[in-house]
C-alpha cells in the first residue's frame, strides 16, 4: 500500500476539527485565560452568549448561607474553588447548555413560589 500524503492530510484535519477548546479549573488564573482563550475562539454571537452563561454558571454557585457562616474570606475561597470545579473541562457549547438548564430552573422556582 502506497503512502498517500493527500489522504494524510485530510485525515489530520478531520481529526482537528473536533477538538474543541476545553476550560482549565485547576485554579483561577488558569480558568481566566483558558476563559479567554475559549471565548476569542468564537463567532461574536457565540461570544456574547458564553459571556452571559459565565455570569450565570458563576452567580449560580454563590451560597449565601455559606457566606454568613464561614465569612467573608473563606467563603470567597469556597466559592472560587466551586466555580473552577464547575467549569473545570467545560467547552462553551456546555457552559451555554449549563447556563439555559440553570435559567429554566429558575423560571421554574419562580413559577411555584407564584401559585
Amino acid at each position: 500500500m502506497r503512502f498517500n500524503p493527500l489522504i494524510f492530510f485530510i485525515h489530520f484535519l478531520l481529526l482537528g476539527c473536533d477538538q474543541q477548546l476545553k476550560l482549565n479549573g485547576e485554579n483561577k488564573q488558569l480558568l481566566r485565560s483558558s476563559i479567554a482563550e475559549v471565548r476569542d475562539s468564537l463567532s461574536f454571537e457565540k461570544q456574547q452568549q458564553f459571556d452571559e452563561a459565565i455570569d450565570i454558571t458563576m452567580f449560580n454557585s454563590i451560597n449565601f448561607d455559606e457566606y454568613r457562616q464561614l465569612g467573608e474570606i473563606d467563603a470567597a475561597r469556597a466559592l472560587e474553588k466551586r466555580i473552577c470545579r464547575t467549569l473545570d473541562g467545560k467547552t462553551a457549547e456546555q457552559v451555554i447548555n449549563e447556563a439555559k438548564k440553570i435559567k429554566i430552573d429558575r423560571l421554574a422556582f419562580d413559577e411555584n413560589l407564584l401559585f
